[in-house]
């Protein structure tokens, strides 16, 4: 991503919050922004589909995203991708410190693997939706469709 679609991405959120980029069709990834919800109490967590008028807005203004099927966050200190977007998206909403540590201690090579492996199988594993995630509307604020 270039430096003026990373700078508006970070205009839009609060300083101290991250944007989650994530698949709107895959069942999977469905369920864990339903997780995230829950577990984000401080709503530091602000979502957008891979698809959505924001994603497609940048990439018609020529902005490039790297690795389609990964998960991305964005906040004000960068852009992660992989195994290092959810740990950093982990501790941004505040999850289990057990299961943060345990992803920071295993080795990069090892996590962003079985990541790949989730990601190219995901489909496959847990299907595919046509339907838009719907936010409650206490959560609609949160989410750039």
């Amino acid at each position: 991503m270039d430096a003026a679609g990373f700078s508006l991405i970070q205009q839009s959120i609060p300083s101290d919050s991250g944007l989650v980029v994530f698949d709107s069709n895959c069942v999977l990834c469905n369920k864990t922004i339903r997780i995230l919800l829950r577990y984000d109490r401080k709503r530091k967590l602000y979502f957008t589909g891979n698809n959505s008028a924001l994603i497609r807005r940048l990439k018609e203004k020529g902005m490039t995203f790297p690795q389609p099927e990964s998960v991305l966050f964005i906040d004000h200190a960068g852009l992660y991708t992989e195994a290092g977007a959810i740990l950093e998206i982990m501790k941004k909403c505040g999850m289990p410190l057990t299961a943060c540590l345990i992803g920071l201690l295993t080795p990069k090579p090892l996590r962003n693997g079985l990541y790949r492996t989730i990601a190219r199988n995901r489909y496959r594993w847990f299907g595919r939706t046509q339907q838009c995630f719907i936010p409650a509307p206490e959560d609609s604020g949160r989410f750039f469709l």
